[in-house]
């Protein structure tokens, strides 16, 4: 797909309407704006989990930002305005961050979410409550809040009846959350696997998921690491 993007955004200059190439793995957007830099960001945040999400629950897909969809010709690439690409991934990989953990743990409040994820409990506080929706929940409220996986996550990664919170995930729902995940990764490196498993473990759930034709290795030694196949379905 990134291969491709190159000759798309050239096409649209060109008068072709953005809406033409629009699919289930490739979307346009206008960049979020407001007179209000919390409130862009809140905004550029939502989205980016809202495709993060669906993109997940897919074969995997592109979101282009900055283009008008319904406008032809040069004038249709609006362009980002003051973003901050870090920022951006950031956001994104703070999820994964908050997924490892719950996929170790049966929950997460915001204190504990304040240490592991670097910042205030409010800061805190407003990222757990952005992941509502999209994959987990709250439960309780004031300081006896806490978060844990929601019903769609769980149904992703095996049948509630069979999810334990005290005993944790079975080997199956580690590699369905796993596949999940990484989906909204580059790459991954045995140590970063993120469902609480030893090295001989994580090694033979890598290892499963390259004969699935999910992972493709790359490198050896303290280099190698596993490249995600895009075109696996």
């Amino acid at each position: 797909m990134s291969s491709k993007i190159p000759e798309i955004i050239d096409k649209i200059k060109k008068g072709t309407p953005a809406k033409n190439f629009e699919d289930l793995h490739l979307d346009v957007k206008r960049y979020p704006e407001s007179s209000r830099e919390e409130n862009q960001k809140k905004k550029l945040a939502s989205l980016l989990k809202e495709y993060s999400v669906a993109f997940a629950n897919s074969e995997g897909g592109a979101l282009l930002l900055g283009i008008e969809d319904d406008i032809a010709g040069a004038k249709a690439i609006t362009g980002c305005k003051n973003y901050d690409i870090e920022e951006m991934r950031k956001m994104v990989f703070e999820e994964l961050i908050v997924l490892h953990h719950l996929s170790r743990n049966d929950k997460i409040s915001t204190n504990e979410g304040s240490i592991i994820l670097q910042r205030t409990q409010r800061e805190t506080s407003e990222f757990l409550n952005s992941m509502e929706g999209f994959f987990i929940e709250r439960i309780g409220s004031g300081r006896g809040t806490y978060y844990q996986l929601n019903n769609e996550t769980l149904s992703s990664i095996g049948e509630k009846e069979k999810y334990t919170r005290i005993k944790g995930l079975s080997e199956e729902q580690k590699l369905q959350l796993l596949k999940i995940i990484l989906k909204l990764m580059s790459e991954l490196q045995m140590k970063r696997v993120i469902c609480g498993v030893n090295r001989y473990q994580a090694a033979r759930l890598l290892k499963k998921l390259v004969l699935e034709g999910l992972l493709i290795p790359q490198g050896t030694g303290r280099s190698a690491h596993y490249d995600i196949n895009r075109s696996f379905k």
